[in-house]
């Protein structure tokens, strides 16, 4: 993705937030057949490795998933946008944009098999896409029902 370097954020933690703030991301893969997309929620584990970790969760009716083990793909978070008019800038010579903002994560994806690390991460999605869910299920743990 082109940008300028006005526009440029390397801050981790905006990233991060940007990221947890518009989860629903788009995963795209190159395949022999060409490229391939999956739009889908996504949970950011900022605290496992380097950079960061994204898990997810696709159905296994849809055959991009076993494609993707070990391979590099990219995931973009689109956010806000809007069309900026040239008749906004009141100054001659210039012309229309379109403003938007976006995070795209580069990364290798590792399929979970163990059903203990897939339950131990969709209860993470879970609690981190239905907040509320989360609580009931920490409370009816720890007896505070």
């Amino acid at each position: 993705m082109y940008i300028p370097k006005a526009f440029e954020v390397n801050d981790k933690t905006k990233l991060v937030n940007f990221i947890r703030d518009n989860s629903f991301g788009i995963l795209f893969s190159q395949e022999e057949s060409g490229p391939l997309a999956t739009h889908l929620p996504f949970l950011m584990d900022a605290k496992t490795g380097e950079n960061g970790v994204l898990i997810g969760h696709m159905a296994k009716q849809n055959p991009h998933w076993n494609k993707l083990n070990g391979k590099e793909v990219l995931v973009v978070f689109p956010g806000p946008h809007a069309y900026i008019s040239a008749s906004w800038y009141n100054e001659p010579n210039t012309v229309p944009t379109w403003n938007y903002v976006a995070v795209h994560v580069y990364g290798t994806v590792r399929i979970i098999e163990k059903n203990e690390e897939i339950v131990e991460r969709m209860e993470k999605m879970v609690s981190f896409l239905c907040p509320l869910l989360g609580m009931l299920n920490l409370m009816m743990s720890s007896s505070i029902v």
